[in-house]
């Protein structure tokens, strides 16, 4: 026995010792923490001022973060971000233009079925929930110049006469909010909330389904491409950050295999299901004033769920909305091969759910969810519709590198919140779509913080002087 317990010290010291010896450690001027969108747009921001001394680190094994593709039956499925919202003065419109980026611009057009099959697309109300819609934007401009209390859009629909009365109104609703935000509009601040007045997140209701066989994340790529050479040293894949210890005077970083980086800088670009998270310690802890911004957030859940068929038997408009009973209950149904986007003969339908049913659905099987969709479908479209030959969603809130698919603002939240989330630690610098006050949950919200980070720092290391 004691021979034994002999042996294994004997192994956990070598263990230790050779652990110590293959563990590296690397210095360098600025540590990049993540490289989805907002990571790679602030490392291609210091290579254009110059400073190309400079680390990326990233726990996957691919760029891009929530920006994900996959080949699905010899098709491209986006399994995140899927969208560029508004296509006037957007930089990720130009990056697509750029870097030749394909998608379809979308007429939003649609059909409203019942839980019979049976059209009721007027029920719906559409012109009238519009209507009223003017009348919030019009109440959400006069209360921010006024710097009113906020309030969410559930209470500002209300004010404007608008309350949903039967299963097509609650599933026009659904489209509008929750197919946007991921939740109801009881959980969407008024303040906060994107009208259609010419922000670059929906200009005359115009955004652009990306379509492109390489994905979304192409775009990614090519911006990469721009300031990183082929098997470039200073991109770390598959390192995930354990530690960031932080002073006045620089950063360390251990990596989960025991590596440690130093730098003069960081940028984490993390998502905030990760910083709400024990995944990643910070020594000495974050500040109260940075921890309370980041716990006032939480991460929404968004489940796209991609359904393979050996023919087309739905609508030919680009969304079919589900009227049921069941608030979100396979509310929303999105025809691929409408306007051309994808080839004829793709057969494939994208069923979007949102909130607690999106929880729901990550921990029940593939073949579970498909049940439950046949029921739906075979009621709107008959019995003899055809078994699907394959169904696909991937899990985000399981998904430890992001925790969810992005961070949903509770009400209230004020500008003073976000110059906290934005507001460096030390050397330590924060982006990422989740600190943008104005373009939060975007593809471009993420890029905005990470070019306007990078420089911040840039003109710390330039000038010896940080603002």
């Amino acid at each position: 026995m004691a021979s034994c317990s002999v042996y294994l010290l004997a192994f956990l010291v070598g263990a230790i010792i050779i652990n110590h010896i293959t563990a590296k450690e690397r210095n360098t001027t600025v540590l990049v923490l993540g490289a989805g969108i907002s990571g790679i747009a602030a490392a291609k921001t210091l290579s254009d001022h110059g400073i190309e001394d400079f680390i990326i680190l990233e726990g996957t094994d691919r760029i891009g973060g929530r920006m994900r593709k996959m080949t699905f039956h010899d098709t491209t499925i986006e399994l995140g971000a899927n969208w560029i919202q508004g296509v006037k003065g957007n930089p990720i419109e130009n990056l697509a233009l750029k870097c030749g980026l394909q998608g379809k611009v979308e007429n939003r057009s649609y059909v409203i079925r019942n839980e019979t099959g049976f059209i009721t697309t007027e029920k719906g109300k559409m012109t009238l929930l519009k209507h009223d819609e003017d009348i919030l934007d019009k109440m959400q401009r006069a209360r921010r110049k006024l710097k009113e209390e906020d309030i969410s859009a559930r209470v500002g629909l209300r004010l404007a006469n608008w309350v949903p009365s039967c299963p097509e109104e609650m599933g026009t609703e659904y489209f509008e909010y929750d197919f946007e935000y991921a939740v109801p509009p009881k959980y969407v601040s008024l303040r906060t909330r994107i009208a259609d007045n010419g922000s670059i997140h929906s200009v005359a209701g115009e955004q652009l389904f990306v379509t492109d066989p390489r994905g979304y994340v192409h775009i990614v790529d090519c911006l990469a491409d721009m300031f990183l050479e082929p098997r470039d040293s200073r991109l770390q894949l598959n390192t995930s950050v354990k530690e960031i210890k932080w002073n006045e005077n620089g950063v360390y970083v251990t990596s989960d295999n025991g590596d440690v980086y130093r730098a003069d800088y960081a940028l984490v670009t993390f998502s905030i299901g990760v910083l709400k998270s024990e995944m990643i310690q910070f020594t000495p802890q974050l500040p109260n004033w940075k921890l309370e911004a980041i716990f006032k957030l939480n991460m929404v859940i968004y489940t796209k769920i991609f359904v393979k068929f050996p023919v087309k038997f739905w609508d030919n408009e680009e969304y079919i909305i589900y009227a049921s009973k069941r608030r979100g209950y396979y509310a929303m149904m999105q025809n691929l091969e409408a306007d051309s986007r994808l080839p004829k003969g793709t057969n494939m339908l994208l069923i979007t759910v949102t909130g607690e049913e999106s929880v729901r659905l990550e921990y029940q099987t593939n073949e579970q969810t498909q049940k439950e969709i046949m029921q739906v479908l075979r009621g709107m479209y008959g019995t003899s519709i055809p078994d699907p030959i394959d169904i696909y969603y991937p899990r985000w809130g399981l998904d430890k590198f992001f925790f969810g698919s992005w961070a949903n603002l509770p009400i209230g939240i004020s500008s003073d919140d976000y110059v906290k989330l934005r507001t460096p630690v030390g050397r330590v610098f924060f982006s990422g779509e989740a600190t943008d006050e104005l373009y939060n949950g975007y593809v471009h919200g993420g890029y905005f913080t990470g070019v306007y980070q990078a420089e911040q720092i840039a003109q710390c290391i330039q000038t010896g002087s940080c603002k």
